[in-house]
């Protein structure tokens, strides 16, 4: 049985009805700071386009926070003071000075805003050894095209669990994500997991998830087929992640707002011992006749 142990953001208040159609992505990760205490960090992006460019701010609407513990009737831990804002940026991988909706009103790019959060907890008081971290919020961008009714959706995730018999660090990503790409053209991108103790990563894609009420936010999405949940970009050949390394390869063969999930499994003397998930929106464009310049690599001077 598993009993919500809720703790609301006391500046993330939000209704569905109100601010629609704006998360972009979402992260979530913790670190382990010795004597049960854990840092808990969340990453959200927001599209400029709306009015969530601003609301990702304290005090202005935003996330659901709940730690769910497992088994029986869990305790709650104890947060150690307010979450804090640890930064709030644009993040749109455009060249420097081009205008966006983050910086001008009337720019043609929406652009992508992304603001950090922080939490402490302490776990040395609790009766239960496992919490996973469950973060939601109502709406996905309505322009989204690869899953149905996107703007009803809540964007959400709860795959972090912190087991307090086995000290951890959660992996992180450390590249931002990647919402732009161009249409017909071969792209190759790597979200830069690295896991802070050291553990072996093995990556996958697979369902994102939301539901389109309250009592369904954790429900995976319905995608709009040839997209599926391991390849929910159109892509033409398919779309691939290397599991190894997490490299993923695409070649967009449709004009296409989409969203995608990729999982890291963290194993340690190769048994599972924790998940992150990173919920992206990517957004196919017409580049034109600009292309990705190619790296061939290094040429060696046999004379040299």
């Amino acid at each position: 049985m598993l009993r919500n142990i809720i703790f609301y953001f006391s500046f993330f208040l939000i209704s569905c009805s109100t601010y629609a159609s704006h998360y972009m992505g979402l992260d979530v990760y913790y670190d382990y700071l010795g004597n049960q205490q854990y840092r808990i960090i969340i990453k959200a992006y927001g599209d400029c386009a709306s009015t969530l460019g601003v609301d990702l701010l304290p005090n202005a609407g935003g996330l659901m926070f709940n730690l769910v513990g497992q088994g029986g009737s869990c305790s709650q831990p104890t947060q150690i003071g307010a979450w804090q804002l640890l930064s709030y940026q644009e993040v749109t991988p455009i060249c420097p000075g081009y205008p966006t909706k983050c910086n001008t009103s009337g720019a043609s790019l929406d652009g992508v805003r992304e603001a950090v959060f922080q939490g402490i907890f302490d776990f040395s008081g609790v009766n239960c050894t496992i919490y996973n971290i469950e973060v939601s919020q109502c709406c996905r961008n309505n322009a989204i095209t690869n899953v149905t009714q996107p703007g009803l959706r809540y964007i959400y995730s709860n795959v972090a669990t912190i087991d307090l018999t086995q000290p951890n660090s959660s992996p992180r990503f450390l590249q931002l994500p990647t919402p732009y790409i161009c249409y017909g053209q071969e792209f190759s991108f790597n979200q830069g997991a690295v896991d802070p103790d050291g553990d072996s990563l093995v990556y996958r894609i697979d369902f994102c998830h939301g539901g389109t009420t309250a009592g369904t936010q954790g429900n995976p999405v319905t995608y709009v087929l040839p997209a599926t949940n391991t390849a929910p970009i159109i892509s033409n050949p398919p779309m691939f992640i290397n599991p190894t390394t997490g490299d993923i390869f695409i070649t967009p063969s449709a004009i296409q707002t989409s969203i995608m999930c990729v999982f890291v499994d963290e194993y340690r003397n190769g048994n599972l011992i924790g998940t992150i998930v990173r919920d992206i929106q990517v957004k196919v464009i017409n580049c034109g006749a600009n292309h990705v310049p190619q790296l061939t690599g290094i040429t060696e001077d046999p004379n040299q």
